[in-house]
């Protein structure tokens, strides 16, 4: 017999069960959401990650975004170099990209942790990855990093005044020992001593009794009475 093709060829192809009817080996681009601490950690550290390994590389753009957190190295990032790296070849590398490469399923993405010395609520900030280059089930993936505070709630003093009476007016100053980026809200009492209410001393300007509420950063307040 004489042979005419002794080479057979086999074609699979995808039976379409992915989701939407998809190549069912198509990865999924994901970023996770890193919880740090000021002051503990250096940088927050995102895993930017395929579902599966692709058989071709997948590349993306990087893209850090302000919620309640700020960058530019108020909370988050710096002004300059550094602001946004990527873990490449054992080494962290300034990049606003990054690639995975085929057959690989993940690559490690930072930026670095402000310690500053004010008392806050924790801030978040979100990673964003685009694909560029490369088949993936969604175009972009988002990931959220939260930074909590280290710094303890400023302390409170008031302090001793002493005025002669027909100055008509006595005036305590309250002070924070350091500020706050959250507004701090006090009460406050004027009380007898040797001298009376209403025959030493009186409302003034402020009042006998109140609130007292120090904006965000103050670090001082005046209140003042008549005597």
């Amino acid at each position: 017999a004489v042979i005419g093709d002794g080479q057979g060829v086999g074609t699979i192809h995808d039976d379409g069960t992915g989701s939407g009817g998809t190549d069912d080996d198509t990865p999924a681009l994901s970023v996770s959401s890193p919880a740090v601490v000021e002051g503990t950690d250096n940088h927050a550290v995102f895993t930017v990650s395929l579902s599966n390994a692709s058989t071709s590389d997948v590349s993306f753009n990087l893209a850090l975004a302000n919620s309640s957190a700020t960058g530019g190295g108020v909370d988050y990032g710096t002004g300059g170099a550094g602001n946004l790296q990527v873990f490449v070849g054992g080494v962290w590398v300034d990049a606003a990209s990054a690639t995975i490469a085929a057959g690989a399923t993940s690559v490690q993405v930072r930026t670095p942790v402000t310690d500053d010395l004010l008392d806050e609520a924790a801030g978040t900030f979100t990673l964003t990855a685009t694909v560029t280059a490369g088949t993936t089930s969604n175009p972009s993936a988002t990931g959220t990093g939260t930074i909590g505070d280290n710094d303890g709630a400023p302390a409170l003093t008031i302090n001793d005044v002493t005025r002669n009476e027909a100055a008509g007016t006595i005036s305590f100053t309250v002070t924070l020992d350091a500020p706050s980026a959250l507004a701090v809200s006090v009460d406050y009492a004027a009380a007898n001593g040797t001298a009376t209410s209403g025959a030493d001393f009186g409302a003034g300007v402020d009042g006998l009794s109140g609130t007292l509420t120090f904006g965000a950063g103050v670090t001082s307040q005046t209140l003042t009475l008549s005597i």
